[in-house]
Formats: structure tokens, C-alpha cells, sequence
């Protein structure tokens, strides 16, 4: 896919170069290269794939606000490359495509303050190239466009994503051409004239292209997320697996401090579950299950792991939770079933739990759900409604 958008951008570009060199621009002075402009198209395509793998296989399970700066300092950084990469018309003139991130974070940042942010930094990354009239103008423009941006964001934060990509891309490259017919430093006259009829389209359409190419790795991000989740979750009780369980549990033994801290096992069984489904019907015994993985749920920790076993059995590892910890828990949640009846359409179904419990070290960690087993078993052999320790 990438190479369809290259192969696309260097089209774009021929035409700028066309118009600039000589049937748009007629002042005599090769304005733009080839070379330079698919440079600087390629850098941005390139940090967009950067950051894209860096996100799918690094920053997935990152805290969303290290992202959002993640995402603001990555997009200044595609500005300043822009820049850097740019087409240096003087010792103080720059033609690039900086705007663009200005308008990639209207349509994936999801903050006017990150908007603001993103294109103010921008603006000030102009300065490092040196301070002149031609940066003073960079700056003040991308600090517009970033006001632009935010009102922007507001206004079409309820629109279809297909009209809020067109209009942001046409307003924000309308207003960057009057910003630099304005405070730029190229005659007005000679700008309005001999560039912007070619160039504008072409970078409207440049623009469109990479959020194509964004949208389009987005949604390949999450249609892989959802076959994953799908692929690891139960569908019923939405909690982990038997197979997923496996792996994270096979992960977890192996930790290079692992034996540092107590790691305890649960198995849960439900008691004489097979009545339930007689007396109640395959539909009400699946909402059953689907209440039973809902209360564990709500009793562990984010750090704990929740899995459907099989059938109506559950299991939970707990990190750093000594025997008397898991034992009081487990007891906590037996008692909570004992007492307290499941209502589906108005009718209560009371369930009891038989649970096994046991904590590494004493126990080889690699034993510790072996030993949960045989736990819930000996639970179920003194009477069923116990927690059973094995230690």
C-alpha cells in the first residue's frame, strides 16, 4: 500500500514542479524540485509508519494522556522535519508541508488543546532555522492555523468523518495560502499568481492522501485489535480464555522477578450447575455464567487476571497476594453468592461456589493451578459453598 501512495505523491509533485518551473510561475526562478518535494513528502509518510508501528506493537497499553503527548510531540517533530527537508527557496524561506500535521490532529487528536499545542510548536520550530521576517511569518501562520484547528474541531466534532476531513483540509490550506500571501515574504502578486493555482489543489491533495493512509492504518489497528480480543476473549462472559489465560499464565511464571513476591491461584466452580441449566433453561444458565464472571470481576484487582476455564469454571491469578489475602477474598466472594440471589426477569436464582485455593512460593509456581484443582476438588468433595486452602 505504501508504494501506491509514493508512486501518487511524486504525480503530485511533478505538477507542482511543472507549474512552478515555468507555465504557473513565470518569474524565472526554479521554485521548486522534484527531489526536494518528494523528499519532504516521503518524511511525512515515513513518521506517519514510524509512529504507526511504534504504537501497534510499543504504546497499545500506554495511560491515553502519555499518548496524547506522545501524539503532540511526534507530530511537531513531523513539522520540523517538513522543515528541515523543506525546499529552501533563500537562506530564509522555506516551501514545505508543515501545515499538514496542523491538520491531521483537527482529525485524529481528539483535544483543541493538543491542536493548539501542535501547531504553536510547530510555528516555534520554524525559529531554528534561523529568525527573520520569513520565520516571524511561519510562526505567526501556524499559530492562526492552530486557532483555525480548534474552531475546527468544535464546529465539526458531530460530522461524519468524510465531510469533517474535506472541509478541514480545504479550510486549512485556504487560510494557510492567505496567511502567507499576508505576512510572507514571496510578493503577494507573484504567490497568489504564479503558485497557488497548481500548488494549492496539489497539496489539498497530498493532504487527503495522508489522512487516507492514517485512516486507513487506524482502521487496520483496530479491525487486528478486535480479531484479537475476539480470539482471546470468552464470548459469553467477555473475561480471558482458556487459551489466552495459558499464554499470560505461561508469561507470568517466567518474569525475571517472579520469585519475589507470593503469587496466588483460584480455582471457582459453580455448584451442581448442571441443575441450573435443567431447571432453568441453556438461556438463563448463560446469563448465570455471564453474572457469576461479572461479580468476580468486580472483587479483583486491575492486576489480576480473570479467565472462564471451561463450562462453569473460573480461574484468577493474583500477583502479590499472600495465602491470607486470597483466601479472605475468595471466602468474601462465596459468601456474596450464598447470600445474595442472581435476578434474571424478576426471578432469583440462587448459586453456591466451591473455590480452591493456593499460593507460590510454598508451592512451584508451575504446580499452582495443578494444586487450585485439586483444591476446588476436595471443596466439592466435603460438601460443595467452601474455599478450600492447599498450601
Amino acid at each position: 500500500m505504501s508504494e501506491r501512495y509514493l508512486i501518487f505523491a511524486s504525480r503530485v509533485a511533478y505538477v507542482i514542479v511543472v507549474s512552478a518551473n515555468g507555465e504557473g510561475y513565470r518569474g524565472g526562478t526554479s521554485m521548486v524540485g522534484i527531489k526536494e518535494f518528494l523528499v519532504n513528502a516521503s518524511v511525512l509518510v515515513s513518521i506517519i509508519y514510524v509512529s504507526s508501528l511504534l504504537h501497534k506493537y510499543t504504546l497499545t497499553n500506554l495511560d491515553p494522556r502519555i499518548k496524547q503527548i506522545l501524539f503532540i510531540v511526534m507530530s511537531i517533530f513531523a513539522g520540523w522535519c517538513s522543515m528541515f527537508f523543506g525546499i529552501h527557496l533563500s537562506d530564509s524561506v522555506i516551501f514545505d508541508l508543515r501545515f499538514i500535521p496542523v491538520i491531521i490532529s483537527v482529525l485524529f487528536s481528539g483535544s483543541a488543546i493538543s491542536i493548539f499545542l501542535i501547531a504553536s510548536g510547530i510555528g516555534f520550530a520554524r525559529l531554528y532555522f534561523g529568525i527573520s521576517a520569513a520565520a516571524m511569518a511561519g510562526l505567526i501562520n501556524l499559530v492562526i492555523l492552530g486557532l483555525v484547528g480548534v474552531i475546527l474541531f468544535y464546529t465539526l466534532r458531530n460530522t461524519n468523518f468524510i465531510k469533517k476531513m474535506l472541509v478541514s483540509v480545504i479550510i486549512i490550506n485556504v487560510f494557510n495560502v492567505i496567511n502567507i500571501a499576508v505576512w510572507g515574504v514571496i510578493p503577494a502578486v507573484t504567490y497568489l499568481y504564479g503558485i497557488v493555482p497548481i500548488a494549492l489543489p496539489a497539496s489539498i491533495v497530498f493532504s487527503v492522501l495522508l489522512i487516507w493512509m492514517i485512516k486507513d492504518l487506524q482502521s487496520e489497528f483496530f479491525n487486528k485489535m478486535d480479531l484479537l480480543n475476539k480470539a482471546n476473549k470468552d464470548p459469553l462472559t467477555q473475561l480471558y480464555n482458556k487459551r489466552a489465560f495459558q499464554l499470560i499464565f505461561n508469561k507470568l511464571i517466567y518474569l525475571p522477578d517472579r520469585s519475589s513476591y507470593p503469587i496466588a491461584a483460584a480455582f471457582i466452580d459453580i455448584d451442581n450447575f448442571k441443575q441450573v441449566n435443567d431447571t432453568y433453561g441453556h438461556l438463563k444458565a448463560d446469563i448465570v455464567l455471564q453474572r457469576v464472571g461479572q461479580r468476580i470481576s468486580s472483587i479483583v484487582r486491575y492486576t489480576d487476571i480473570v479467565a472462564r476455564y471451561g463450562g462453569d469454571e473460573f480461574v484468577i491469578i493474583m500477583s502479590n497476594c499472600n495465602k491470607e489475602m486470597a483466601t479472605s477474598r475468595m471466602e468474601e466472594l462465596r459468601r456474596q453468592f450464598e447470600v445474595e440471589a442472581i435476578v434474571i426477569n424478576n426471578q432469583e436464582v440462587f448459586v453456591t461456589l466451591s473455590i480452591g485455593v493456593t499460593v507460590s512460593p510454598p508451592i512451584d509456581v508451575k504446580k499452582i493451578l495443578e494444586v487450585a484443582d485439586r483444591a476446588v476438588y476436595q471443596a466439592k468433595k466435603d460438601g460443595r459453598n467452601k474455599v478450600v486452602s492447599i498450601s
